[in-house]
């Protein structure tokens, strides 16, 4: 997995070619869900009896299936979706998360299992 992008590496986002961009972790301020595509970096997938329709720049589609990963369960999947998305809102309802452009230009979340980076 490469290294995590903030929300705001739109330019960094933008040159990669889409298969690149699945196996990315993307931190953004603007979701009010997790969405991932790619399911090698779940832990397991399961069906789910409720449908989300989200309506994206591509148009809506679909979701039936949820997957896991530590510390965060029920993270919505799509192959549909062009990369795999963290909440910022939710992830800051779960976890203490910093940012100190002065040290490092990356937001940091603390989890139990360790901080994650997203720079």
């Amino acid at each position: 997995m490469q290294a995590m992008i903030p929300h705001h590496a739109s330019e960094q986002v933008l040159s990669l070619q889409h298969n690149d961009l699945k196996d990315l972790l993307l931190l953004d301020s603007a979701s009010l869900m997790h969405v991932f595509c790619n399911k090698d970096v779940v832990n397991r997938v399961w069906d789910n009896d409720q449908c989300l329709t989200p309506v994206t720049n591509c148009g809506p589609f679909e979701m039936r299936k949820k997957g896991h990963v530590p510390e965060c369960d029920g993270i919505w999947m799509s192959d549909k979706s062009m990369m795999n998305v963290f909440s910022l809102a939710l992830l800051m309802d779960k976890f203490c998360i910093t940012f100190d452009s002065a040290v490092k230009n990356a937001f940091k979340v603390h989890t139990p299992c360790g901080i994650v980076e997203f720079e």
